[in-house]
């Protein structure tokens, strides 16, 4: 087959107008290692009559290399006979590049002592979306996802009734960002105290529908902090 038309984009790739490319074969204008890829897809839609495709690394004439998703698929006339086929060639390469950078951003996450929030804005927050490392606490993250667990549950019982109350003003007075302290508990039991940096989504109405957050464990902090105050207070009563 020869090519008939390509865009404005194909223009680029190919260093010459559309009129320079009409007549050429597909040799012409890419190396073989290009060719042996996706030209099996383009005889198979010639013969079978309906699209096929793949995805396949390219070589364009001016330099650029990308990888790319081609999609062909035959054009008939009247009687049913494939006449032309329509050639769509998208370059996944940026998909693929955000597909790692995202990856390498869980894995940064995965690592640290932020866990990843989002909340349903109903009764008990029940949560949409959490990070995998919520796992430090002894839960998995598809179990709270999937039941919609409500995150109030997940306090202390002592700290419920003041969190509660503060995000309820928060929300009331139609806040976009607010910061928590509380206590979490652990699958074990065990207290966890931490640090809520949340964002709130409203809609038209200003009706917040969810929200959205880092919780930080620094129990540690806490308890260094806790340390150097008794130390302290010890230290002045002897004095």
């Amino acid at each position: 087959g020869r090519f008939v038309y390509i865009n404005a984009r194909g223009e680029a790739l190919f260093g010459r107008s559309c009129e320079q490319v009409a007549g050429l074969r597909d040799q012409d204008l890419f190396p073989d290692s290009t060719t042996s890829g996706y030209l099996p897809w383009l005889k198979s839609a010639l013969q079978q009559g309906r699209p096929h495709g793949g995805e396949c690394h390219i070589d364009y004439p001016n330099g650029c290399s990308i990888d790319a998703e081609f999609r062909f698929v035959p054009l008939t006339d009247q009687d049913g006979q494939v006449r032309q086929v329509l050639g769509i060639a998208r370059d996944t390469g940026e998909h693929q590049r955000s597909r790692e950078r995202l990856r390498q951003a869980s894995l940064v996450i995965e690592g640290s002592p932020s866990i990843l929030f989002r909340w349903d804005a109903a009764p008990g927050y029940p949560i949409l979306y959490v990070s995998g490392n919520v796992a430090r606490l002894g839960y998995n993250a598809e179990t709270l996802v999937s039941s919609h667990f409500p995150y109030l549950e997940m306090l202390h019982p002592d700290d419920k009734d003041q969190v509660l109350g503060q995000i309820n003003r928060a929300l009331q007075n139609g806040e976009q960002n607010y910061r928590l302290e509380y206590r979490l508990l652990t699958v074990d039991g065990d207290v966890r105290r931490v640090v809520e940096d949340t964002s709130v989504e409203y809609d038209d109405a200003g009706q917040a529908q969810a929200l959205q957050g880092v919780v930080q464990d620094v129990t540690r902090d806490w308890q260094a902090e806790e340390e150097r105050r008794l130390t302290a207070k010890a230290f002045a009563s002897t004095a």
